[in-house]
């Protein structure tokens, strides 16, 4: 059996039908098909837009066509304008005349034309309508040296048709700007950080290639440079003690900027130097790793002060770090080091971060719960961000079952020692990298991966990028959680998902009633024994008691006995002398 689907026009001006056999015969294989209930389908072509049509559908056999369907009237929709035609042109004076022509492929009445426009780097477009006997627009005040992207689409009474998209270039200049919103970041005895931001979209001219940092000592009028690409620079090989003045321009293709206004640094005297290199190690979506180093001729026992977001913490400044946790993920934080609290005058290091944002919100999971053969398979989270990754870390922390120090201690993968991660990601060959996971209790990186899997294999003694998936012990537990490596320029930045549950070696049943039948028999065992040694000390009396030596020591003492109250002779010698009858 097979069907047929059959359109006929309706004809309005006399209510007339004007039948067309439309046809989709179905193949036999694909009748089979609807056993499953699920309805048949058919597309039927051909057909004019914006016309009303009348559908039946019917099934034939080889003995002949069965009764038609009710019929359905439907009205095609109509199709939309085409593609129209564009041309772009620009000026001198930092304008874009546009025009346009009708689209070749019309359908129905044309009633105008919606042009958008917008910079490469804007998010939003702008959008104009005209009316269809409109044929030209100029857009003005563009920037020089930028790209803009221009979107023309023409619309009939069903909507807007197909859109022409076009990008032009505007000529490059020189900037007319400078940076903007200059200012230090961070100072030691020989150094200064500074940071910018680029000068406003409308005075670049262009795209920004470097900038070139102008300084000088105040005392002097030679001006030394530095050129970077970056929106950051550290001047080095400075004087302790002294102040600069301290100015940066931009590039582009066609040449310089003007120079910016000028700040002022003043670099730290020898003498107060208590920590240098305040850095920031690693950053965390909730947490901070800072790092400094001390001067060997610093043997202060005071402790050192970090100041953030009006708290304050002690560390020991021999230390050389500190773990900051509590912190809000994808926000800015300043960080100062100092030695004299947050009074005035105090000497301070300053650094500024900005947590990781939270991109692995889910923890692994799995819905087998034990290892087996040394192996155990995740189900990995998904990443939530359009934030760029460089890499991802696979991270395993083994749990000593006994004690469960670890376990207890660690609520989120951010309270970890970054530095124990930082220390196991910079292991630079293979082979030093197994010497450091050979340590069972230390956490340790089982894979690096581009990109995140939907499933993983803990312990496949697998290399992944250097990384050894060694096989999980059946003695001890483990959690996991995904690292994510963000790019962020220099910055180590890293974004960790919650930890997966514990994942521990099964015991089976037979094992998990031994102990318990040790308890048991053990008692019964005992009393067992203790009953089995007094039989056996009684048994042994009761042999003692019936040996021959200690028949004859009871006759011999009789005997005495006798002896000593008779008197008569003949009495005692028959005791003496018994015959063998007497016996």
């Amino acid at each position: 059996m097979a069907y047929f689907a059959e359109a006929r026009k309706l004809v309005s001006d006399t209510n007339s039908v004007a039948s067309s056999k439309l046809g989709c015969v179905f193949p036999m294989q694909r009748i089979l098909q609807l056993n499953d209930g699920h309805p048949a389908e058919t597309l039927i072509g051909g057909l004019l837009p914006e016309t009303t049509y009348s559908v039946s559908i019917a099934a034939y056999t080889t003995k002949g066509d069965g009764a038609r369907s009710r019929d359905k009237v439907v009205t095609t929709s109509g199709a939309v304008p085409g593609k129209p035609t564009m041309m772009i042109s620009t000026t001198a004076m930092n304008t874009a005349l546009i025009n346009w022509h009708p689209p070749k492929e019309l359908v129905g009445e044309l009633l105008g034309y919606q042009l958008q426009f917008k910079h490469a780097d804007e998010e939003k477009m702008k959008v104009m309508n005209f009316e269809k006997n409109v044929d030209h627009f100029t857009v003005t005040d563009l920037y020089k040296g930028a790209t803009y992207i221009f979107k023309l689409a023409a619309k009939n009474r069903v909507g807007l048709g197909e859109e022409l998209e076009k990008e032009i270039t505007t000529a490059e200049e020189v900037p007319n700007g400078f940076p903007q919103n200059l200012r230090v970041v961070g100072l030691t005895t020989s150094t200064t950080k500074v940071t910018w931001n680029p000068p406003l979209l409308a005075e670049r001219n262009g795209k920004i290639t470097n900038y070139t940092v102008v300084y000088r000592d105040i005392n002097s009028q030679q001006n030394l440079t530095n050129v970077t690409k970056e929106t950051s620079i550290t001047l080095t090989n400075l004087k302790p003690d002294t102040t600069y003045d301290i100015k940066v321009r931009a590039h582009a293709s066609k040449g310089a900027g003007p120079l910016s206004p000028s700040i002022q640094s003043r670099t730290m005297p020898m003498e107060q130097v208590f920590a240098k290199n305040f850095r920031v190690s690693a950053v965390m979506k909730t947490s901070v790793l800072l790092s400094w180093e001390v001067p060997d001729s610093y043997k202060s026992e005071v402790p050192f002060k970090i100041l953030y977001n009006g708290q304050t913490v002690e560390v020991d400044g021999h230390s050389m770090k500190k773990l900051i946790n509590d912190l809000q993920p994808d926000t800015n934080y300043s960080f100062a080091l100092t030695n004299r609290g947050s009074s005035a005058g105090a000497l301070q290091h300053r650094v500024f971060i900005r947590t990781a944002p939270d991109v692995l919100q889910s923890k692994p999971i799995s819905t087998y719960k034990y290892i087996h053969n040394g192996r155990f398979t995740l189900t990995l989270p998904k990443v939530q961000t359009s934030v760029p990754v460089r890499w991802y870390y696979i991270v395993v922390l083994p749990i000593d079952r006994t004690s469960n120090i670890l376990a207890s201690r660690l609520k989120s993968p951010d309270e970890m020692e970054l530095d124990q991660l930082l220390e196991a990601m910079s292991q630079g060959t293979p082979d030093r990298r197994q010497r450091w996971q050979a340590e069972l209790l230390r956490p340790y990186i089982a894979a690096q991966m581009d990109d995140l899997p939907d499933t993983f294999v803990l312990g496949d003694e697998k290399n992944y990028k250097g990384f050894y998936n060694r096989p999980l012990s059946e003695d001890l537990s483990y959690r996991c959680f995904v690292l994510a490596s963000l790019e962020d320029g220099d910055t180590k930045k890293y974004a960790a998902s919650p930890y997966s549950d514990e994942i521990v070696m099964e015991v089976s049943a037979k094992q998990q009633d031994e102990p318990e039948m040790l308890w048991v028999m053990g008692p019964v065992l005992a009393v067992i024994l203790i009953i089995i040694i007094v039989i056996a000390i009684l048994l042994f009396k009761r042999k003692r008691a019936n040996s021959p030596s200690s028949k004859d020591e009871h006759s011999i003492g009789l005997k005495d006995s006798l002896l000593a109250h008779s008197s008569d002779p003949v009495e005692m010698r028959r005791f003496n002398y018994q015959t063998p009858g007497g016996r």
